[in-house]
């Protein structure tokens, strides 16, 4: 029984779940998920696989574009978003680098009254896809409010806790997915 949020069933045997963009204007994907497995080097964007996982994040415009991939033998618990009045993550996090060295972190979610964090089972080769607005995000208030420019690195991060699967229900043979990958693409030469 799921006592908080409730848990998205992506068990579609390994088929990839694109969800909503969190801007109506954001443009579909064309970029494939990472095929990198434990110990292979991960196309740019696609970080090393940890306990399982390759956390992906690239840029198509200012649209970031980031991937969970279960690379392991196993389906894993992965928290997909928060859904409040509009989408948002607790979960994934946005460094930008500026060429002076400075640092800049774009958080993904904002206030809200009420909110259900959902979470995505990932059946071994499964791929959960979201695309974020990340210039709408940069320039809320929270996150600075300024437009996106002079950045050269774009670093992100997918981190969840044990506290964020104390009130859900993983199914059996599935273990829930604790821990932080990473991602980092340079954005010199690509617009940014």
């Amino acid at each position: 029984m799921v006592r908080r949020g409730s848990l998205l069933l992506a068990l579609a045997l390994g088929a990839c779940r694109s969800a909503p963009s969190s801007s109506p204007s954001a443009a579909p994907s064309t970029t494939p998920p990472s095929s990198a497995r434990p110990g292979e080097s991960a196309p740019d964007g696609h970080g090393e696989a940890v306990d399982g996982l390759v956390f992906g994040a690239v840029l198509e415009g200012a649209t970031l574009v980031t991937t969970l991939r279960n690379v392991g033998p196993i389906p894993l618990v992965v928290m997909s978003h928060v859904q409040a009045t509009e989408r948002q993550s607790d979960w994934v996090h946005v460094t930008l680098v500026g060429s002076d060295g400075t640092h800049r972190r774009i958080e993904l979610s904002d206030d809200r009254d009420k909110s259900v964090a959902e979470a995505a089972v990932l059946a071994p080769g499964g791929t959960l896809v979201d695309r974020w607005d990340l210039a709408a995000w940069a320039a809320r208030p929270r996150n600075g409010g300024k437009a996106l420019a002079g950045a050269t690195t774009l670093r992100a991060s997918y981190t969840t806790r044990r506290q964020d699967f104390a009130d859900r229900v993983v199914p059996k043979g599935a273990r829930a997915w604790i821990g932080s990958a990473r991602s980092s693409i340079s954005l010199v030469g690509a617009g940014g």
